[in-house]
């Protein structure tokens, strides 16, 4: 065992695990350093290794005045740009509101009012009230047929009425009008001009006037599917912003199908209107009256049905000879319009209409002359077109009017013309005016032939049935002459007891005259007691009774006229003795 100092195994571990401290170098002096920049250059602002320099009280103040003002800076343009997006979400809010509104109520309204006009006076106001004070609406819509602008709905308050507005003639006129003097304004889903006065095409009289009181004025071109279907004219004395635009956009995209809606309504009102008039005439046909009275209860209805017409008239044709074309003088419209407008044979037989033309009824009385004369040229020219035909601005008897005509035609046959004429406002007549006069034409040519059918019933029947049996048969539609039936049937043969010896003592010529009378004089007792005249067979009468009209006292109806016919027999043979004639009694 050694006497020196010995470690256990656990010491030097524990001395292993000791840190190492980390050598420090010795601080340099405080006038030693290494400068990098060139000889004879002397560095400014501090020292390495040295304490920032003392600002005095002054300079601190101002250091942090400065910063302070570019902070309150800052501030003022965040909070100007908050208050600007905030008053544009208030705008786009209020612009927001405002289409809800304009749209809850214009389909409020579409809902409410079911009539055309009251409907778009209803949605212009609704428009109106969404701009600013003293703003004025127009709707105009185009004539489905004729294309022209016309007004049809403005707010309650508004100047823009007749006659400071008019009927547009023409659209393409103001469609170049608009072309030449603006441009629309950028928007995809709107047709809209901006402009400084109202189109000039669309105003009447006092032009200035109007102009004076706007100074800005919006026209919206209404479009479905492409389709133009009305004008918008929103004039104001501010200028619009986009709200306003935005409340333009969303009221076009409901009164475009409002107008839809109207044209739907019209258009079965006027269906309604046809069907009425229908009605109307066939009540008059079934009163069964003689043809004047027939055709003036026709005009006299004329008023009611199209408001417009001032005068109503019927002409007809006839012959000479007979109330209807006879053969070599068929007047069809066939054959009148296969012939060329250059041949002789269509002018001869348009002559021959027009000198048969003549006025069956009129509306009203004191018509002049001239004004018949311009009815009658007016008939005449529409059986040259063969067709309906309607012209306004018309000149004669000192005033101006429009006309409306048609033809009558039954079976191809013509038969005359009705006309209309209005000379209090002289406006053109319509397409709903040439339906309803289409509507009458088609009834007035039934009942006019049903009443000549009539009349020449009576004219022929009329010489073998009593008067009162023919109106029981006319009245009757069931009734079939020509229908074979079993019958129960009284029979009166009535002739003159030796005929021939009056034959041989008489001339030929006074006999006749006789026969005549004496045939003639039974006809009437027979036809008096409702009896039907059969036939004369010489000088003998043969007459039925119970037939074609039931009658209960057929015998004694018979009975009665054999007497009568004795004591007539027993007059007419005393009247003609003084003419030496001497009928055997």
């Amino acid at each position: 065992m050694g006497s020196g100092v010995s470690r256990s195994h656990d010491d030097e571990a524990a001395a292993t695990k000791q840190p190492r401290l980390p050598q420090l170098r010795p601080p340099r002096p405080r006038n030693s350093r290494t400068s990098l920049a060139p000889p004879g250059h002397t560095p400014s602002g501090p020292k390495p290794g040295s304490a920032p320099p003392r600002l005095s009280a002054t300079d601190d103040v101002s250091t942090r005045a400065q910063s302070l003002r570019s902070s309150a800076a800052a501030l003022r343009q965040r909070a100007e740009a908050l208050e600007l997006a905030a008053e544009e979400a208030r705008e786009e809010a209020e612009n927001a509101a405002r289409e809800l509104k304009i749209l809850y109520d214009l389909d409020r309204l579409r809902d409410a009012i079911v009539e055309p006009h009251p409907l778009l006076n209803a949605l212009a106001g609704c428009v109106c009230c969404a701009f600013k004070s003293g703003a004025a609406m127009a709707l105009y819509l185009f004539d489905r047929e004729s294309g022209e602008l016309e007004l049809w709905g403005t707010d309650a308050t508004t100047p823009l009425r007749p006659p400071f507005v008019q009927r547009v003639p023409d659209y393409r006129n103001l469609s170049q009008w608009l072309r030449r003097e603006t441009k629309p304004l950028a928007n995809e889903e709107l047709e809209l001009y901006e402009l400084h006065e109202i189109p000039p095409i669309l105003l009447g009289a006092a032009k200035s006037d109007i102009n004076a009181m706007f100074g800005h004025v919006a026209l919206v071109i209404i479009e479905m599917q492409g389709t133009p279907k009305g004008v918008m004219l929103l004039a104001s004395p501010v200028p619009l912003n986009e709200g306003d635009i935005q409340v333009l956009k969303a009221a076009e995209s409901q009164i475009d199908s409002a107008i839809v809606q109207a044209h739907n309504i019209i258009d079965f009102q006027l269906s309604s209107k046809e069907l009425e008039v229908i009605y109307k005439l066939d009540k008059i046909r079934d009163r069964h009256l003689a043809l004047d009275d027939m055709l003036k209860a026709c005009v006299s209805e004329m008023s009611d049905i199209i408001p417009q017409a001032d005068l109503s008239f019927v002409l007809l044709y006839k012959l000479a000879s007979a109330d209807v074309p006879q053969e070599g003088h068929d007047f069809t419209l066939t054959s009148y319009l296969s012939q060329s407008e250059s041949s002789g044979s269509k002018r001869m037989l348009l002559r021959e209409l027009e000198n048969a033309l003549e006025v069956a009824a009129i509306s009203k009385e004191n018509i002049s002359e001239e004004l018949i004369c311009s009815i009658l040229e007016l008939g005449k020219n529409a059986l040259d077109m063969g067709a309906m035909t309607w012209d306004h601005n018309l000149r004669a008897a000192q005033m101006t009017f429009s006309a409306l005509l048609i033809p009558l035609v039954l079976s191809n046959h013509i038969i005359g013309v009705f006309g209309v004429l209005d000379y209090t406002k002289n406006k053109p007549f319509l397409m709903a005016d040439r339906r309803l006069m289409s509507a009458i034409a088609s009834q007035m040519d039934t009942a006019i032939f049903e009443s000549r059918e009539s009349f020449r019933l009576k004219e022929v029947l009329g010489r073998s049935l009593d008067k009162r049996v023919l109106e029981k048969l006319l009245e009757d539609p069931d009734l079939r002459l020509l229908t074979p039936e079993r019958a129960v049937v009284t029979v009166l043969f009535a002739n003159l007891r030796k005929a021939s010896l009056l034959v041989e003592n008489t001339t030929p010529e006074v006999l006749g005259n006789f026969l005549n009378s004496f045939l003639s004089e039974m006809s009437k007792i027979v036809v008096s007691h409702e009896g039907t005249l059969d036939k004369f067979m010489g000088n003998e009468v043969m007459a039925l009774f119970n037939v074609p009209v039931p009658q209960q006292d057929h015998a004694l109806k018979a009975i009665r006229v054999a007497l009568d016919m004795q004591r007539a027999h027993g007059k007419l043979a005393r009247e003609w003795q003084t003419k030496n004639v001497r009928s055997p009694p």
